[in-house]
């Protein structure tokens, strides 16, 4: 096979030779088609060359599968490290080049129902870093801006700051290592970050949102705090917003939701913020239990936190006399493994409550007094007491053997009630950030190919955002996003016609889908970080877009 394509491609009486060394202008996307072409009509003839150029065809569209796929999510490989695989090695091939500054406007230009635009663009290393990026991004926007030859057809775009959650890594043995770690991989660049936008006011006003996204699991928004904490004075003084992902990837349901909650209640959320996907609020609990046989799988001390937010969450509810028992039996079932660190006593759900509740606070004089090596020895020897809960911090941040035990994985069957406890949950939370003014980014395909979605017609965007169709209650403000466009190989027109697609599936009026749609169109609009453009009176109406 080898040599009979070397030969095809050296021999000069083949048709193809003139076309691949011809110096003429056309496209390489052109010459492709013309190479397809010409091997298909050969082969409907029956030439006696028709074996091999079959062949070689269906090598090359092999090849060029194999290699499609390297740089795509296809539907066959779903989940997050799939997803994360393809991203790496996107990365590989990304660099500077002024062309792809140029592509990301004459793309939407091209569109041209696209007026807003909000990008994500990693931390830069220094201020001057973030000024070159900008002032070559607006020097393509006003390029762009002129080949179209209207005054009003100007995008106006703002740039989120999209921080990575760091990987776990291997020396992480305590959780104040893995916490440390983590915090040192965002702190120096938030810093630079922070500099910028108070020192360089010129290019600075496109920063319009700090991120934090990728991996989920390993990174509760706990580690998060000080980042978003340290943004909290510019974030007010020049209104800047923050989204998070969350709540796409996780260990059990109830896990998704409760970190949902911490990110909006501990991170200092504020309204017109955002949160990236949070399927874990769209997902119909009953539904996801009997896939899941009924079965809570996660780690021992995610379980506890659980059961302990659950606890914390259903004080309120109608039957929390009976809701509370519950939980605390569940909880002290499952919390006898810590009596060990704690000098064989027990420890209460309310006093694990307090532990974790502190968790997302500042550190106290007390963990500082403790940081010094001396008084850890003192606490290990017993010569300094403390209570269970100080001495519960201790060991989370400090003991090796408490850190490998808590993550080991436990199982634990789901009654009919507890599932009733999750879905109301689901539903304070949900509440909540209708309450709070906290919107939602929904990506149709990504949230199809990265989760345990099986139809389109399913996504959780329909729970969180009924709007029109037969709507029961207040709804989650939500727009439709694209994600990673390339990666999944999508556009903005390509999320609409899904989501259209689906209601068309669900049986609603071509009405009922058209007025949806135009209320999707509008919210996306509405909760955008970016500013409405100047135009002038008689522009046509804007419509909106985020990748």
């Amino acid at each position: 096979m080898q040599n009979s394509i070397i030969g095809m491609h050296c021999n000069k009486e083949f048709w193809w030779y003139k076309e691949i060394t011809s110096e003429r202008s056309e496209n390489d996307y052109l010459r492709e088609r013309i190479f397809y072409w010409n091997i298909l009509i050969d082969i409907k003839k029956g030439k006696h060359t028709a074996v091999v150029e079959q062949n070689c065809l269906n090598l090359l569209l092999l090849c060029y599968g194999k290699l499609k796929l390297a740089f795509i999510q296809g539907n066959e490989l779903g989940g997050f490290d799939s997803f994360k695989s393809v991203e790496d090695i996107k990365g590989l091939f990304a660099d500077n080049d002024e062309k792809n500054y140029r592509s990301v406007f004459h793309k939407y230009y091209k569109e041209s129902k696209v007026n807003k635009l909000e990008l994500r663009i990693p931390p830069q290393n220094s201020v001057n870093e973030y000024s070159n990026l900008i002032a070559k991004l607006d020097y393509y926007n006003d390029k762009e801006s002129k080949k179209k030859g209207d005054k009003n057809a100007t995008i106006s775009y703002g740039l989120i700051v999209h921080f990575i959650k760091a990987k776990i890594t291997k020396d992480a043995k305590t959780y104040g290592i893995h916490r440390k770690n983590i915090e040192d991989s965002y702190t120096q660049k938030a810093e630079q970050l922070s500099a910028f936008i108070e020192q360089d006011r010129n290019f600075s006003h496109r920063i319009v949102g700090i991120d934090t996204a990728n991996y989920e699991k390993d990174n509760p928004p706990e580690f998060y705090v000080k980042l978003y904490k340290n943004f909290a004075p510019l974030k007010k003084k020049y209104n800047i917003h923050y989204t998070f992902h969350v709540g796409e990837a996780f260990n059990c349901l109830i896990t998704g939701i409760r970190h949902i909650y911490e990110v909006i209640n501990y991170l200092n959320y504020s309204p017109g913020d955002r949160l990236g996907h949070a399927l874990a609020l769209g997902f119909k609990v009953k539904k996801y239990f009997k896939r899941k046989n009924m079965e809570i799988i996660c780690t021992k001390m995610e379980l506890l936190d659980n059961l302990v937010w659950m606890f914390e969450m259903v004080k309120n509810s109608k039957e929390r006399i009976s809701n509370a028992l519950m939980l605390n039996t569940l909880f002290d079932d499952n919390a006898v493994w810590l009596s060990k660190y704690l000098g064989k006593h027990s420890i209460t759900i309310q006093e694990y409550s307090e532990f974790y509740k502190e968790r997302f606070g500042e550190v106290d004089k007390r963990a500082n007094f403790l940081r010094k090596s001396k008084n850890k020895e003192a606490v290990f020897s017993k010569k300094i007491c403390l209570s269970k809960v100080e001495k519960l911090q201790f060991i989370f941040k400090y003991s090796e053997k408490f850190y490998t035990e808590s993550r080991e994985t436990v199982v634990l069957k789901a009654n009919k009630k507890l599932v009733e406890l999750v879905k109301l949950c689901q539903k304070c939370v949900m509440d909540k950030m209708i309450e709070d003014k906290i919107y939602i980014e929904a990506n149709p395909t990504s949230n199809r190919k990265m989760s345990a979605i099986d139809y389109y017609e399913d996504l959780p965007l329909f729970k969180q955002a009924k709007y029109n169709l037969k709507l029961t209650r207040e709804d989650v403000l939500t727009s439709i996003n694209t994600d990673d466009s390339a990666l999944f190989q999508t556009n903005l027109s390509t999320e609409y016609g899904m989501v259209a697609l689906s209601l068309r599936k669900k049986n609603f009026s071509s009405d009922e889908m058209l007025e949806y749609m135009d209320r999707i169109r509008e919210t996306s609009n509405l909760i955008s970080f970016v500013n409405e453009p100047k135009k002038s009176k008689c522009s046509n109406k804007e419509k909106n877009t985020k990748i």
